[in-house]
């Protein structure tokens, strides 16, 4: 069960982000390894949803999670009712999250300091080509290991698609 001072301190920097305050945080997972590593730190900067673009790495909220989520933006879309949400995946995963509406959205990760001290800078050009081309490549290989590890599932996805068209 997470304490009262974990949900304050979570609470206090989703306030300082929503106040438009770049903010700091370390990662602690593994899901977007390569490119971030556990123990990397990371500075967020609040965007509007409207400015966010595929390869970003953004930051989201939603109530069924106890902690924040920072996953590869992978398209915006719309839902069935026509309402606009953010499509995420983590680096390693094959399948992406539930969508990510606006208001769950936070920020975007605009630097990496390595915890030997290196910093990335994100808003570069050629970091900003490299992003786009992970989540292409991040494409291909979600397909490629769906169909060599659940095939199954993957000839079911062809076939609808087929049928759709």
């Amino acid at each position: 069960m997470e304490s009262a001072k974990t949900n304050r301190k979570r609470d206090a920097f989703a306030k300082e982000l929503r106040a438009g305050r770049s903010m700091r945080m370390i990662i602690k997972g593994t899901c977007m390894r390569p490119f971030m590593e556990k123990g990397d730190t990371v500075t967020i900067k609040p965007i509007d949803y409207r400015k966010a673009h595929v390869g970003d790495i953004v930051v989201y909220n939603r109530s069924l999670k106890n902690d924040f989520t920072v996953h590869r933006l992978m398209q915006k879309r719309k839902d069935k009712v026509g309402k606009e949400y953010l499509f995420t995946k983590s680096d390693v995963n094959i399948y992406g999250d539930l969508p990510v509406y606006p208001s769950e959205l936070y920020g975007k990760v605009v630097a990496i300091e390595r915890k030997n001290g290196r910093l990335i800078y994100l808003e570069t050009p050629f970091n900003r080509s490299l992003a786009y081309l992970i989540v292409t490549f991040s494409w291909i290989s979600a397909v490629v290991r769906e169909a060599i590890f659940s095939p199954v599932s993957f000839l079911k996805r062809v076939k609808k698609r087929c049928l759709k068209k």
